[in-house]
């Protein structure tokens, strides 16, 4: 027959008890905070951007626009916190240019004109939506541009129609235009002939 536990013993024994159960727990522990941090660098992963640049980037239509943007050493500065809206021209748009006008404007003694004409597609510091230019009669660029409505339908400067309207993004808007814009002046003068020719590529936006 056992002899039964003494007080003492029983109170060993409890206490032995209690230290295995704090153990334990510690462990378990241990372990859930030893996989926290993984799952949070996971989920911190930043997301692709979505700047008027990126939205040029992944359009197709945009591809002569984005490699004069980029010769021009404006991407970075349209990927900043804007907000920018961009009236971008298409491809189509471009191809009305004169033949070798791209390439010369590509060239480094005429870097200041091609950032003048880009930069005369852009509102700095404003999100225009389609809604608001309905109610404007200039917009303000690096330069003025006159707005007109007619049946629902924008042409600016009186001869570029905007076919394509509010590509969001996180900086801004992108509005798709069918004939290039050009600034009243330059910097290395008189832009080249033919850069507002009549015609739309496409049917016109109703907005």
């Amino acid at each position: 027959m056992r002899s039964p536990l003494t007080r003492p013993s029983r109170l060993a024994l409890l206490a032995a008890l209690g230290a295995l159960t704090f153990t334990t727990s510690a462990c378990r522990s241990g372990e859930r905070e030893g996989t926290e941090p993984a799952a949070d660098t996971t989920m911190a992963a930043p997301a692709m951007g979505n700047t008027v640049v990126d939205v040029a980037a992944s359009d197709d239509q945009f591809t002569t626009l984005v490699d004069l943007v980029t010769t021009a050493g404006l991407a970075e500065t349209l990927r900043g916190a804007g907000p920018f809206t961009v009236f971008a021209p298409s491809n189509d748009a471009f191809a009305k240019l004169p033949a070798g006008t791209l390439d010369t404007l590509k060239l480094e003694k005429n870097r200041a004109q091609l950032t003048s004409i880009l930069l005369y597609h852009v509102v700095n510091g404003g999100n225009v939506k389609a809604a608001d230019v309905l109610g404007m009669q200039t917009l303000t660029t690096s330069g003025p541009v006159t707005v007109a409505v007619e049946n629902g339908v924008v042409r600016l400067n009186g001869t570029t129609t905007i076919v394509q309207t509010d590509h969001e993004a996180s900086n801004g808007t992108v509005h798709v235009i069918d004939t290039v814009l050009m600034p009243p002046t330059t910097p290395a003068g008189t832009a080249p002939s033919g850069a507002t020719g009549a015609g739309t590529t496409g049917a016109p936006a109703t907005l």
